[in-house]
C-alpha cells in the first residue's frame, strides 16, 4: 500500500498519484474510507457515495489496487494503526478504537497477519531503534 498522508488532505488526481489508479468510484470510496477510519462505513456506503455497486467497486479495487475495497479499507486502517504505535503512547486499546476496530486482540489479530508482528512488538522494536 503506497504511503499517503492520512486523512486525506488531497483530493481527485492527488489521489490517483498517491495510490496510483484513477477511476472515480474508487478515488471517492478511497476518500470516504480516509474520512472514516474510527467510525468505519460498511461496505455497501463508499460505493453508494461514488454511484457504483459493491459488486462494481470490488472490481474496480481488484483491476488497480489488487485487493477488494474491503481488504483495502482493513490495510488503510491498519496503517494508521501502525502509524499511531509509532507517534503515541496511546494504549493498544485506544489504538484499536480510534482506527475502527472494535478491541486490542482484534487489531491485534488483523495487525499480525498484516505485518507479521504484534502491535506490542512493534512498538518495542521502534522504541529500541530511537
Amino acid at each position: 500500500m503506497p504511503k499517503c498522508v492520512l486523512p486525506a488532505t488531497r483530493s481527485g488526481a492527488g489521489l490517483a498519484v498517491c495510490y496510483g489508479t484513477s477511476p472515480h468510484a474508487v478515488l471517492a470510496a478511497i476518500e470516504a474510507m480516509e474520512n472514516h477510519i474510527a467510525d468505519p462505513l460498511s461496505l455497501a456506503e463508499p460505493g453508494q457515495n461514488a454511484g457504483a455497486s459493491t459488486r462494481q467497486l470490488n472490481r474496480q479495487f481488484g483491476a488497480g489496487l489488487d485487493r477488494s475495497a474491503g481488504a483495502f479499507y482493513r490495510d488503510l486502517r491498519l496503517e494508521k494503526s501502525r502509524e499511531l504505535l509509532r507517534q503515541t503512547d496511546l494504549p493498544i486499546l485506544e489504538i484499536a478504537i480510534a482506527t475502527g476496530f472494535s478491541s486490542a486482540a482484534h487489531v491485534a489479530t488483523a495487525y499480525l497477519k498484516r505485518f507479521g508482528e504484534t502491535p506490542l512488538l512493534h512498538r518495542l522494536e521502534t522504541r529500541c531503534r530511537n
